[in-house]
């Protein structure tokens, strides 16, 4: 299975510009003869996307079976024959969530993952009576792309419930951390957590001018990164 790990630049709250971003990269990614393109977490409207006043934030939520952005990435997905990933704020029965979407190369959705752990949320800025609509999943489920398993974790999940989390051959793990993941401090974390829990992790990181992030893309084998690429770029990972 080749993946395109897609370390790429979104704007907050401009869908028609992260949505090119989308597309642009699917074509790059599928000359290159990838299976799948992988992109961050909340790419599609943008990280900083909610302004936690509900009136406001259902607008920006997606409910992906009803969505003309989601038909035209599925239309793409067909044309160019390749599945992709991506984060993007759901709606469902009126609820937010941060979730992760999963379309195969037929366009036919195989998966939505939702964020289990709350760190997306700026609860100091939700009103209490709003509070009920911004919720997390409570399941890690298998995922399977013909022969090959997985599991996802957005961002923050391993760091909070990394019980959760059985350790399994391949874990994507999509998030935005701006530049902490490159520090010091930040990167043993990811190792040692990546180590713990698969062994094949592949983390996408997003650019992003405005919050100075340098975005990334990383493999890493039994916690030690295979490969990795900064900034503007795709990381190609061929899993047999």
């Amino acid at each position: 299975m080749k993946f395109a790990l897609a370390s790429k630049e979104f704007i907050d709250n401009d869908i028609k510009s992260n949505l090119r971003v989308i597309l642009s990269s699917m074509k790059e990614a599928s000359k290159l003869k990838c299976d799948f393109i992988l992109l961050g977490e909340s790419f599609l409207q943008g990280i900083e996307c909610l302004n936690w006043k509900y009136k406001h934030d259902e607008k920006i939520g997606i409910e992906y079976a009803k969505s003309k952005v989601i038909q035209t990435i599925t239309i793409a997905s067909k044309k160019l024959n390749i599945g992709i990933m991506f984060g993007y704020i759901e709606k469902c029965n009126k609820i937010l969530y941060s979730s992760y979407l999963m379309i195969n190369n037929n366009g036919k959705v195989i998966g939505n993952y939702r964020r289990i752990s709350v760190g997306w949320k700026s609860r100091w800025k939700i009103n209490y009576k709003t509070l009920q609509y911004y919720q997390e999943g409570d399941v890690v489920p298998e995922f399977k792309i013909g022969k090959m398993k997985f599991r996802v974790a957005l961002c923050g999940d391993l760091f909070d419930y990394p019980a959760k989390f059985k350790r399994s051959n391949l874990l994507l793990w999509p998030l935005y951390t701006d530049n902490y993941i490159e520090s010091k401090k930040g990167m043993p974390q990811y190792k040692y957590l990546a180590k713990t829990h698969a062994k094949n992790v592949l983390i996408i990181n997003s650019v992003n001018k405005a919050d100075k992030s340098n975005g990334g893309a990383y493999y890493m084998k039994n916690g030690r990164i295979v490969a990795k690429v900064l900034g503007d770029k795709l990381l190609i990972v061929d899993l047999k």
